[in-house]
């Protein structure tokens, strides 16, 4: 029994459909469920940010929100696609492995994405530790505040890298 059981009424036989029809399907399932929780988490999360005026909140939800949702989506997706995937052959008996190697992909890039936004988070804390608009003599927060958008964006290129090549070594060569 695998997870489609449980979510899908029992008289939805996805084995006889056309694979395309059951990837419309499987992606529409992914990004209902991931639209929910998505709006479900980050309610929650913004609702307290706005009550107790959580500055740190209010910086992980508007950055990392979008990434998120499509974390979740191909995360969804690919538990969908996995269990669907042996069950589902069209005509010619060739299975659609297409949809589990783009929800891997996406799944990739979304955490990648997720990092960038970690970083992000990481670098408000920070600069709103330093003000540079109180003090005259503001020499060291200014250097503090550079070295940091240096490091940020050293750390995208990175991050950038990394994921460029985790997606690459998902496809086989000739």
């Amino acid at each position: 029994m695998n997870i489609l059981d449980y979510l899908l009424p029992a008289e939805w036989q996805l084995n006889g459909l056309n694979p395309l029809i059951v990837a419309a399907i499987l992606v529409g399932l992914a990004l209902a469920l991931a639209l929910l929780l998505n709006r479900l988490i980050f309610g929650l999360l913004n609702w307290n940010a706005n009550r107790y005026g959580l500055r740190t909140i209010k910086s992980i939800v508007h950055n990392v929100q979008r990434s998120v949702f499509w974390l979740l989506f191909f995360f969804l997706l690919s538990i969908f696609a996995g269990s669907v995937e042996p069950a589902t052959v069209d005509e010619t008996g060739v299975s659609f492995s297409w949809l589990h190697k783009l929800a891997t992909v996406g799944l990739i890039i979304s955490a990648g994405w997720l990092a960038m936004g970690a970083i992000q988070i990481i670098a408000d804390s920070v600069r709103r530790q330093y003000d540079i608009e109180e003090e005259e003599d503001n020499l060291e927060e200014r250097k503090i505040l550079t070295q940091l958008q240096y490091i940020r964006r050293v750390s995208y290129v990175v991050i950038f890298i990394v994921t460029a090549s985790v997606v690459l070594m998902q496809f086989e060569g000739d």
